[in-house]
């Protein structure tokens, strides 16, 4: 069963870092990438809050669990952001407003891409049937 470890050179090799690379991003201390591979024990909570910092595109559920995707993509990012203006009492609302507003946006041309796209695989469903 892969560990915190596996998945974390899983990023790594996914983005192509080196132990050095991350070490210097993330502000960790020398040799503590390498060591832990080559050990293959686990990160102090501090490490990996250090690397989830370093790197926001990495999911931290998938990180630590393995549940999930490897990578935020930016609307996830977009909604926790968004989350985290919610409990936080004495935020704009009206900025909330406009970036909820930014956010259906973005949803309402998703949508419409995936009516495109629907619209093409008829055609080529359609296309291919014809010519049977």
């Amino acid at each position: 069963m892969p560990n915190i470890i596996d998945r974390l050179e899983q990023f790594m090799d996914s983005q192509g870092i080196n132990n050095n690379q991350m070490t210097v991003k993330a502000g960790l201390s020398v040799g503590l990438i390498g060591s832990a591979r080559k050990k293959r024990s686990g990160l102090h909570s501090d490490n990996i809050e250090k690397i989830l910092r370093a790197y926001p595109e990495l999911n931290p559920s998938w990180l630590i669990t393995g549940r999930g995707g490897m990578l935020i993509s930016t609307y996830d990012q977009k909604k926790e952001d968004s989350l985290l203006v919610i409990r936080d009492p004495a935020s704009d609302y009206k900025s909330l407003v406009e970036e909820l507003h930014e956010t259906i946006d973005i949803l309402k041309e998703q949508l419409a891409e995936a009516a495109k796209d629907k619209d093409l695989l008829r055609r080529i469903i359609a296309n291919n049937l014809s010519d049977k």
